[in-house]
């Protein structure tokens, strides 16, 4: 009766599954997570592979990007990819060399200002868990830059220091306190986990609060704030270099400003530099979202 019964269930379509059945379709959400590392990882290597041009450019360069090579407001050739500007200068080279300059000054300027911010967020909450006050105090400074426009703050510092060190002074004085505000928000949530709360009845000091038990936790959303900073840093260098207050001797900035009024002539000398500086820019930008991304699901 028995062997009959299992007989009856395995050739029943409503039986119990075999174990050695085909096996089961992969979800939706599976399937689907190839794709979205695949969406997450392409700004990161757009980002890294315009950055190793800029930094490598200048030993691929073809021709010194200050001399003339060639008759001016030549089309695209074999010998000049991009044609040459109006000084009969190849606007190839000049590409490649005028990244490195531009990358690193807006770089430079929002590493020391979301690190300023990180310290001063950070640290604002943790000496408000001993004294409350004190906390309030150390965002003081920040939040009265914060009211200032910043593009006011920016015109003033580069008139008064209308170099390569202005520009990154502006950049840290725009960009710090939106910083120390988001990291500030973000740091007061975990002054509740148990392990904080443990670290403070332990008597421990600032330093080792804040670099054992808040900044683990917030390295992706430093990589995310130093993405969106990043993008404004590259949008200031940029108009300063428009401005006449270049980060460095040919940037892309100043080539988009000396190619303005020739842009008909040899459209290349205008859209080369200004592609490099979007597309820059929108990758940054995307990869800050895939990092704000990863650290929401690890949350």
């Amino acid at each position: 009766m028995t062997s009959k019964t299992t007989a009856r269930n395995a050739m029943s379509p409503t039986g119990p599954p075999s174990a050695a059945g085909p096996p089961s379709e992969l979800s939706p959400n599976a399937a689907r997570k190839p794709i979205l590392r695949v969406a997450r990882l392409l700004p990161v290597l757009i980002v890294l592979a315009i950055t190793v041009m800029a930094m490598i450019g200048p030993l691929l360069a073809p021709f010194d990007p200050a001399e003339s090579v060639a008759a001016p407001f030549q089309g695209a050739t074999s010998s000049h990819w991009f044609g040459t500007d109006q000084l009969g200068r190849d606007v190839f080279s000049r590409v490649l060399c005028g990244g490195r300059s531009l990358i690193g000054t807006a770089a430079i300027g929002t590493l020391l200002a979301v690190t300023l911010g990180a310290v001063i967020g950070v640290g604002s909450v943790i000496v408000g868990m001993h004294r409350r006050a004190l906390g309030y105090l150390l965002t003081r400074p920040t939040d009265a830059l914060a009211v200032l426009p910043p593009l006011i703050t920016s015109i003033v510092i580069l008139t008064a220091v209308p170099t390569r060190t202005g520009i990154v002074i502006a950049v840290v004085a725009g960009s710090t306190p939106l910083s120390a505000r988001v990291f500030a928000e973000l740091a007061r949530p975990i002054t509740y986990r148990v392990h904080v709360e443990a670290a403070l009845a332990r008597g421990e000091r600032l330093p080792w609060m804040f670099g054992r038990e808040f900044a683990p936790l917030l390295i992706l959303p430093f990589f995310a704030d130093f993405g969106v900073r990043f993008t404004g840093a590259i949008y200031l260098v940029a108009a300063a270099g428009v401005l006449g207050i270049h980060s460095g001797d040919d940037d892309w900035a100043t080539q988009v400003a000396t190619s303005l009024s020739t842009a008909d002539l040899a459209p290349l000398t205008l859209l080369a530099p200004l592609l490099c500086i979007a597309v820059l820019c929108v990758a940054v930008n995307l990869a800050a979202d895939s990092a704000l991304d990863r650290g929401q699901e690890t949350a």
